[in-house]
């Protein structure tokens, strides 16, 4: 007996000893890792992609030999454990040498993803770990495992530890990066900041050299990880997320995922409309206990009245509209009458019904308001409406009910125009307005006056609200190969844009508007509408908050039951539910802004500074942070001058629309000025060809030489009178004549006339030197011939022009010829 299960052993631990996985000294190919997480995990997978000098050293244990624990029962799953845990620790002790700190026993499911990181066991064993103290680490990772009935089986990874002075994340993943070699690291707790880098000029490290990391500051890191970023994109395998850990001297990978190896689980934002009934609305009958909507009249409410805002004779055509206060529905419903057959005449079983109260002290935002329902469900909602409102002391007759057929609408965007300004704010998600609460969005701005946008903020974009089968408006998760799509094509952005400023300017106020965009052709409504509009939020300018600031993610309202026992100052509310009953819920506002300001805590919103929720806030005087809003203004297009100008010139420029930075000159540098304006002004006139320019130059240097007699305090028709009795007496400049020179003739000379010939203008002056200084006449400047040169001391040579800015001074790249050297002799 005892012989055969001696036997029995032998054979299981020669079976197993096939299961210990041993890594070659070589990185295995990043094409190989599909295959190979299905028998090491994705963990393990990872870690054999890594150069063995960048890691700790470990073996694997195969997910074959988890499930073959599963399958066993008492002893011989015990004797599983204990056989590979035995192989595991005769490995580890291989190293301990040289890696003294211990053992960590790591978790390495076959279908872990990237959003699971973490979620399974790890367990830390000190530098004295022995079989047994290993085996009871892999029970308890295999055992979690089980216990959780995840997919997949679990492989387990037991590798050197490492006694680290910091931990962190390098990733290029869509979520934080545009392109792959955008990166952004991280540390672990984010109790410092980490940074941001580009990889694509940078060189990998050498794979057979270990990382070098004596210096922990931040730019000696992201020098470092610039180089690992480049080894990454030169895998060829997508984007990556790495885990590292810094020692004194070293740096150690400890995970590598690829983004790639994640299934999809997202939705194409563009094509996700309910399949459905499109047809328009039809009439209601004419004994109909809801009315039709006159938009183009005023009926009291705010939500029917400011559609007619919205109509012009161009823009004319508006989802049909239906309306009933609160009592006149109770009165109805007590006469018995039948109120759901109206309703599924008119919007075919696809009924939103919105509400507006005119009681006074009830705040006119994110007022109650149905998914799509039909009309059973929307007459139910009226009722528990007017119940739920009349427990607060509003009655029947301070409330109206909007309803219409559900807008298939493929995009929301608000948009905010101010009427003496030209550039359109307009912020654009996916699906429905509601999303753009407190979901990451794009941000565009438009300029009106140019007809061009002007500014794009094409933010990474997870999720979006929209419609699905059944009705309901639920939060879709987005693919990931458009979660950096552009939202809002930009002849809708143009659209929605021009048609807002041009609202506002009619209005003659400032204004923000929601839009429903890119709605279907078949449901017979233009593709995009303006929905509602209002006053808008005068905002904070650049808030921001310490990348370091502790924040606690508000989901649901248990998590501000937990913020409401934190200590006072310490953190900031992250608002990002995940019920989409939240994004419209007065309830969770009002808690979020009553913990708020007990705790002190500010608010981060990733959702849009032109949402509901941001106005709410802080219209309730708490701090709000625009989480995905940029630290400060971006000048857009900037061009630097530096230059004096006529004085009429700024204003000319700021009615084109661009803002304009000024500046004076002193009045004791004015005649400086002038003069320096006139050399620009001359060469100005040099420049040009035809009649017309020449006239235009002309008269701009007479405006410098008008200016100059004004600065200096001498009247122009001074200056004309002088001039004028010069002419007479001295001629003008007319025949080009130079003067060469001049001597007194000898006694046996006699007189003779003056000589005359034609010269080029390069001849006129010579560069002399005088005191180590170089002077180069204007002439010489100005002429056509070739450019002054002049040698310094050293032997290296400058080429000296003249320009529109101003002299240019550049390395003479041609040796000079003798005739040329000639013509600069210096005296």
């Amino acid at each position: 007996m005892l012989a055969s299960r001696v036997m029995a052993d032998v054979e299981m631990l020669r079976e197993l000893a096939s299961g210990i996985f041993s890594i070659p000294n070589t990185p295995l190919s990043p094409d190989r890792r599909s295959v190979l997480a299905k028998r090491i995990g994705r963990k393990a997978a990872g870690l054999a992609i890594i150069p063995r000098a960048w890691t700790p050293p470990f073996i694997v244990i195969e997910a074959s030999v988890f499930e073959r624990w599963r399958l066993a029962y008492g002893r011989s799953a015990l004797a599983i454990i204990s056989s590979v845990a035995k192989f595991a620790a005769i490995e580890a002790r291989k190293w301990s040498d040289s890696w003294d700190r211990g053992i960590t026993v790591r978790s390495s499911a076959t279908e872990e993803t990237l959003s699971e990181r973490g979620s399974n066991e790890s367990v830390a064993l000190a530098a004295d770990f022995d079989h047994a103290r290993i085996g009871r680490a892999i029970l308890q990772i295999y055992q979690q495992f089980a216990n959780e009935g995840a997919s997949g089986a679990m492989a387990v990874v037991v590798q050197a530890r490492v006694a680290h002075l910091a931990l962190g994340h390098i990733s290029n993943e869509q979520r934080v990066s545009k392109t792959i070699n955008q990166w952004m690291w991280e540390y672990e707790p984010a109790d410092k900041p980490g940074g941001r880098f580009n990889s694509q000029r940078d060189n990998a490290p050498d794979p057979s050299k270990q990382l070098s990391a004596s210096k922990q500051r931040s730019s000696d890191l992201t020098r470092l990880f610039r180089k690992i970023g480049r080894w990454c994109t030169e895998l060829h395998a997508g984007r990556t997320h790495l885990e590292w850990g810094a020692s004194a001297e070293s740096l150690w990978l400890f995970q590598l995922d690829f983004e790639d190896d994640q299934p999809e689980i997202g939705v194409d934002p563009t094509a996700f409309l309910r399949k459905g009934d499109f047809t328009p609305s039809t009439a209601l009958p004419n004994d109909a206990a809801f009315h039709i909507a006159d938009i183009t009249a005023r009926s009291g409410w705010r939500k029917i009245d400011k559609v007619a805002d919205f109509v012009t004779k161009q823009y004319d055509r508006f989802p049909a509209l239906v309306h009933i206060t609160g009592d006149q529905f109770l009165a109805h419903l007590a006469a018995g009458r039948d109120l759901t057959a109206d309703l599924e005449k008119f919007a075919h079983g696809r009924i939103v019904c919105r509400t507006d109260c005119n009681a006074l002290g009830v705040a006119a935002l994110n007022l109650p308001r149905t998914h799509t329902v039909s009309s059973l469900e929307a007459i139910a909602f009226i009722q528990a409406t007017i119940a739920e409102f009349s427990q607060s002391g509003v009655t029947a007759d301070k409330l109206c009910f909007i309803l219409h057929k559900f807008i298939p609408a493929a995009t929301a965007a608000w948009a905010v125009a101010r009427k003496d300004e030209h550039i359109v704010r307009v912020d654009s998600l996916w699906g429905l307005p509601d999303g753009l609460q407190f979901l990451p969005h794009d941000s565009f701005e438009y300029d009106v006056r140019r007809n061009q946008q002007s500014s794009e903020r094409t933010r990474y974009k997870h999720a979006f609200l929209q419609e699905t089968d059944t009705g309901k408006w639920e939060v879709v998760r987005v693919a990931r190969k458009a979660t950096r799509w552009r939202s809002l094509p930009l002849p809708d952005l143009a659209e929605v844009a021009q048609r807002t400023h041009e609202i506002a300017q009619r209005l003659g106020k400032d204004l923000q508007v929601m839009w429903f965009c890119q709605i279907p052709e078949a449901t017979g409504l233009p593709r995009n509408i303006p929905w509602f509009s209002m006053a808008p939020s005068k905002h904070a300018t650049e808030r921001t908050v310490s990348p370091t600031k502790k924040r606690i993610v508000i989901r649901s309202m248990a998590d501000l039951d937990v913020a409401a026992l934190q200590a006072k100052s310490q953190f900031l509310l992250q608002l990002d539910p995940d019920d989409p009953e939240l994004f419209r819920s007065a309830a969770f506002l009002e808690k979020v802004i009553t913990v708020a300001k007990d705790k002190d805590f500010p608010v981060g919103l990733t959702g849009s500074i032109l949402g509901h929720a941001y106005y709410m806030i802080e219209k309730a005087g708490v701090p709000v942070i625009a989480l995905n809003e940029p630290t400060r203004s971006r000048t857009r297009q900037r061009r630097v001058f530096r230059k004096l100008v006529r004085d009429e010139i700024p204003s000319k420029i700021t009615e084109g629309g661009e803002t304009v930075t000024l500046a004076e000159i002193a009045k004791g540098e004015a005649r400086a000025a002038l003069v320096g304006k006139l050399f620009e002004e001359s060469y100005e006139l040099l420049a040009a060809d035809t009649p017309q320019d020449v006239t235009a130059e002309l008269a701009d240097v007479l405006e410098v030489v008008r200016s100059l007699a004004n600065a200096t305090g001498i009247d122009w028709n001074e200056v004309t009178q002088a001039a004028d009795q010069k002419r007479i007496s001295r001629g003008g400049f007319e025949r080009n004549i130079v003067l060469l020179e001049t001597s007194w003739p000898g006694w046996l000379a006699g007189s003779r006339a003056a000589s005359s010939f034609t010269i080029p203008l390069s001849h006129l002056g010579q560069v002399s030197q005088q005191n180590g200084a170089f002077i180069v006449p204007f002439p010489t400047l100005l002429g056509d011939g070739p450019r002054p040169v002049i040698r310094l001391a050293n032997g290296s040579k400058l080429e000296i022009s003249m320009g529109g800015g101003g002299v240019r001074i550049s390395p003479a790249v041609e040796p000079l010829d003798a005739e040329e050297q000639m013509g600069f002799d210096f005296e």
